[in-house]
């Protein structure tokens, strides 16, 4: 990590040379004694204070470091464990988390962000718009104006000082807290470990709030910690990802979809479509339903189809969308000029809805029509 303050050096310490008189075998009269010289002592350089430093450094948002992070959040009475690497780069940032429920893996994010702008992607799918964000941590640090010491501690065997933001300091709950849509009763608290420099060594944040989900509320509560190590040799800075994906939100129906860049949103009475030209990628559509269990649903649903357009199941697989248990089935059915075709379609019943994401495609075509719904289904997200 640079350290950008430094203490003065020392001022040089001056020899004073001591005048002597020699005889030549005369009575020699004795020179008069001068008087000493007086020798200057030198003054220490004043101790950098490393509670200014940091909020220095803080207010000029000079942060680069590689970290890592572990925290748990306990959602009701789920325990999730996350973990975590990655790099600062001021307000650039670079990195992974990867959550497990019971040891197993439920998700791995990898994050980019420049400035203001963040993308995302899960599972190793197309980066994405990440919306919304908290910004850069350096962003969240420039907010803290004023620090208390907690006491000295040591760090991997380093002399680091314990601080949290000083009694008057308000967390902004947008850079520091969760970002999603139905929180209440929020609380956050930011401790902090600083070097001696000033620079950040390691940050623990905790967090409780209640989130609402429909009609149900949950309590959550969230700890996580990361540690801050200089940047590694030969660290060439962090780049915005390749052709990401754009964000679409849709305000009527209450979600968020990522697709590649270039498409048209045109709604109708059968929901969104993303077009490209006169070719339609993907399709999302919702309703009301009184189906609470996701099987019963896709079995009614597997019934109509049949009924109406005379399409055949062929298989079907468990996924998720937005965190939630779906499944994606595939159907063979014809269209009006009787051509044999696929319809890939992704179900979901969540808080009395039922959510339909699907793709419409040819025999030829099926596997890249799965891989785009599933790569589709890692940037949606619901709006509450």
């Amino acid at each position: 990590m640079a350290q950008r303050w430094l203490a003065m050096g020392t001022a040089a310490v001056l020899a004073a040379a001591l005048v002597t008189g020699c005889g030549s075998g005369a009575t020699v009269t004795p020179s008069p004694t001068p008087p000493p010289t007086a020798v200057p002592t030198s003054t220490p350089s004043p101790t950098p204070d490393p509670v200014a430093l940091a909020i220095a450094g803080f207010a000029a948002k000079d942060l680069r470091c590689q970290y890592t992070n572990e925290g748990t959040a306990t959602i009701g009475s789920v325990a999730v464990a996350q973990s975590g690497q990655g790099y600062v780069d001021g307000d650039s940032e670079d990195g992974t988390t990867e959550s497990k429920v019971g040891g197993v893996v439920i998700e791995a994010r990898e994050t980019k962000a420049i400035g203001p702008r963040e993308w995302e992607r899960v599972a190793g799918g197309p980066w994405h718009d990440k919306t919304p964000t908290n910004g850069p941590l350096v962003d969240a640090l420039a907010g803290i104006t004023s620090l208390t010491v907690v006491g000295q501690e040591t760090l991997d065997g380093t002399p680091v000082t314990h601080v949290r933001p000083a009694p008057g300091v308000t967390l902004d709950p947008k850079r520091w807290g969760p970002t999603d849509d139905g929180i209440t009763g929020l609380t956050i608290t930011v401790d902090l470990w600083i070097h001696a420099d000033g620079t950040l060594a390691k940050m623990v944040r905790e967090a409780k709030w209640t989130q609402a989900s429909g009609s149900t509320a949950v309590k959550v509560q969230a700890t996580g910690t990361t540690v801050c190590r200089p940047l590694p040799a030969g660290f060439m800075g962090i780049t915005a990802p390749s052709d990401p994906w754009v964000a679409y939100t849709s305000t009527a129906q209450g979600y968020t979809i990522s697709q590649p860049a270039g498409f048209t949103m045109m709604a109708g009475d059968g929901g969104d479509a993303f077009v490209y030209g006169e070719d339609v990628a993907i399709s999302v559509a919702s309703d009301t339903t009184d189906v609470a269990a996701l099987d019963a649903y896709l079995a009614a649903l597997v019934k109509s189809y049949a009924s109406q357009v005379k399409a055949k199941l062929l298989t079907t697989e468990d996924v998720t969308i937005d965190g939630h248990p779906a499944k994606l089935a595939v159907f063979q059915a014809a269209d009006s000029s009787g051509a044999d075709i696929r319809l890939v379609d992704a179900v979901a019943v969540r808080e009395g809805k039922a959510w339909e994401i699907y793709v419409v495609g040819l025999p030829d075509t099926l596997q890249d029509d799965i891989r785009h719904l599933k790569d589709s289904l890692s940037t949606f997200e619901f709006a509450t």
